[in-house]
């Protein structure tokens, strides 16, 4: 995400796209990628969560005879992530066919990806200035996620003790939080700039620059919301 990202930000300066305008196009897209790729941990059954008596605990597999031996290349049979770490770490029986209930984490990662996306597609109609989906991307993912974390028990995400203190945090936690900071610093740096500028702050009512067609004619993109009304006049005339 990181390359890719760094790459996207390059590609607007070489093309005259305003960076926070491409921002709130990707972040709709980039919430709900998260939201379907959850669905591919729960199925396989990594990122689990921590044991739970809640009525909406899950239980993860055991060892299954029929799974693909490419799967478990040390040999024998495994069970899922979270039926292997119970066995190891909490006395869960060898002939266990699940694992301990676990808090459902990826569903809760789905969730909080569908639920981000309808939130940023109802900012991105009501907007006042660019740059407005983009952090509640930012700012919500980078809150819900280190809340999710406090209930996942996989070593996969990294743990690390805070210098001077006992207090553990996760990769994404820590990630998280870089991620709140510095998305209240530039919230507070672009409504500054929309109090000054109101017109200049909405950068998707100002055309893209000329672009070369495929007969070598300039070619001027026009603002979604004005393209989109040309489209609605077009249609009706045809009716």
């Amino acid at each position: 995400m990181i390359s890719g990202f760094l790459y996207c930000v390059y590609a607007c300066r070489k093309n005259g796209i305003p960076l926070l305008r491409w921002a709130d196009v990707a972040a709709p897209s980039v919430v709900l990628g998260t939201g379907i790729t959850r669905i591919g941990c729960l199925l396989f059954g990594c990122d689990f969560g921590a044991r739970t008596d809640l009525p909406w605990g899950i239980r993860f597999p055991g060892p299954n005879p029929h799974a693909p031996a490419q799967l478990f290349p040390s040999g024998g049979l495994q069970g899922s992530p979270a039926w292997q770490k119970h066995v190891n770490e909490f006395r869960l029986p060898q002939m266990a066919h699940d694992s301990y209930p676990v808090h459902p984490t990826q569903v809760y990662e789905s969730l909080a990806g569908i639920g981000l996306f309808l939130l940023l597609m109802y900012i991105r109609r009501h907007r006042k200035f660019s740059g407005q989906v983009f952090l509640g991307w930012v700012l919500g993912y980078g809150i819900l996620r280190p809340l999710i974390e406090t209930v996942r028990d996989d070593d996969d995400r990294g743990k690390y003790t805070i210098p001077l203190t006992h207090l553990q945090m996760s990769t994404s936690q820590i990630i998280g939080i870089v991620s709140v900071v510095l998305g209240v610093a530039l919230l507070v740096t672009l409504v500054r700039r929309y109090r000054r500028d109101p017109a200049g702050s909405r950068l998707w009512e100002t055309p893209l620059p000329a672009l070369a067609s495929a007969s070598g004619a300039p070619v001027i993109v026009d603002s979604g919301h004005a393209a989109g009304k040309a489209n609605g006049a077009k249609r009706r005339k045809r009716r």
